[in-house]
């Protein structure tokens, strides 16, 4: 025991067995408080014997009292009355620190303290619908529209709004989600709509403090129709002298002279679409490849032309309708003459001429004749 803290009654410790020798020979080895008109001392006695074994033990209330005192950052100390316990309960706003002080009649205060920060949570950054367009060419408009959407792209337009080095953007599929910080949308891959629109939810996260925005932001996911599927009717021409001779089923086709038909199938207008022709299904996924002609090789050669139609409304691109070009063959005449002799009947003179038709081709049945 501190020597200093100390509070013995006059003459004790004395160790005392009956002889008052003074001799420490452990007769005495236990304390006790002694009450009498001088005061609360102590007194050292044994624990086996004499009237100190029967003393009883008293609760002792403390004289101490406890204040509670704030000071907020750039603010004065101030005491916080009215507190009985010696815990709080707060909810402060802004970082504050927390004093609690013990004091004692004629001891030193016994101060401890606690600062608790209080970090702002990120302002939150607006965001723009985000759209595109249907990513299936199966010319349904009764199902739902899907694309796919970088949310990468989504995201670094968001935090483009200023300079946000220490932001991130989290998204969620629902509200409720975005409140809890619960399940966020991986940005790793595309996302795909599971509704047309769509509504995602947002939040911003300061990476330093890890707050996140106090409110949830909302943008669309919005998908487009595409140009609807047509038909259009197959281009026929006759052999000419355009490529080679009449004969050998060589013909410059002008594509173009189809894009009336296309529009009007569209049920737009030439301001509406933007009509480009392809050799290939692969080449009207690039408008870089359109061609306005095609020559064929022969009249076997019955190619698909693939019609990429941009909606200049949505911005939005078809590129699966086509139809096939055909050269006919010209008809050939076996000959160009036929004498026919009939005898005369009541002065007329009566012949069915599409009777001679094969004098004349061998493909009539499938030919119209003149005869003058």
């Amino acid at each position: 025991l501190d020597p200093a803290m100390a509070n013995w009654r006059a003459s004790e410790p004395n160790d005392w067995d009956g002889s008052a020798d003074g001799i420490e020979d452990g007769d005495e080895d236990f304390g006790q408080f002694d009450f009498d008109p001088s005061g609360i001392t102590w007194n050292d006695m044994a624990d086996n014997g004499g009237g100190g074994n029967s003393w009883p033990i008293f609760e002792f209330t403390g004289t101490t009292a406890v204040k509670w005192y704030k000071q907020e950052v750039g603010g004065a100390k101030t005491e916080i009355t009215g507190v009985t316990s010696n815990s709080l309960m707060i909810n402060p706003t802004v970082t504050t620190t927390y004093f609690y002080e013990v004091e004692a009649a004629g001891l030193p205060t016994c101060p401890t303290s606690i600062t608790i920060t209080v970090n702002d949570p990120p302002t939150l950054l607006s965001a723009t619908n985000m759209v595109a367009c249907d990513n299936n060419l199966d010319g349904d408009p009764t199902n739902t529209n899907k694309a796919e959407f970088d949310l990468v792209q989504q995201r670094n337009s968001i935090l483009s709004s200023g300079s946000n080095p220490d932001r991130k953007v989290f998204f969620y599929e629902s509200n409720p989600k975005a409140m809890a910080v619960s399940d966020s949308l991986s940005t790793s891959a595309s996302y795909t709509n599971v509704q047309n629109p769509q509504t995602l939810h947002y939040r911003i996260q300061n990476t330093v403090t890890g707050c996140f925005s106090a409110t949830v932001g909302t943008f669309d996911l919005i998908v487009q129709d595409l140009p609807p599927e047509i038909n259009i009717s197959d281009f026929r021409e006759c052999d000419d002298t355009s490529a080679g001779n009449d004969k050998d089923g060589k013909r410059v086709f002008d594509l173009t002279q189809k894009t009336s038909e296309v529009i009007t199938a569209l049920g737009g207008t030439s301001a509406d679409y933007e009509i480009s022709y392809h050799l290939s299904l692969l080449d009207a996924q690039n408008p870089s490849t359109a061609v306005t002609s095609y020559t064929t090789s022969d009249y076997t050669d019955e190619k698909e032309i693939f019609v990429r139609i941009k909606s200049n409304a949505t911005g939005c691109v078809r590129y699966d309708n086509s139809f096939k070009i055909r050269v006919d063959k010209l008809p050939e005449l076996a000959g160009t003459s036929y004498v026919v002799e009939q005898c005369e009947t009541d002065g007329e003179f009566k012949y069915n001429l599409t009777t001679i038709a094969s004098r004349f081709s061998s493909n009539y049945t499938n030919e119209t004749f003149e005869f003058y």
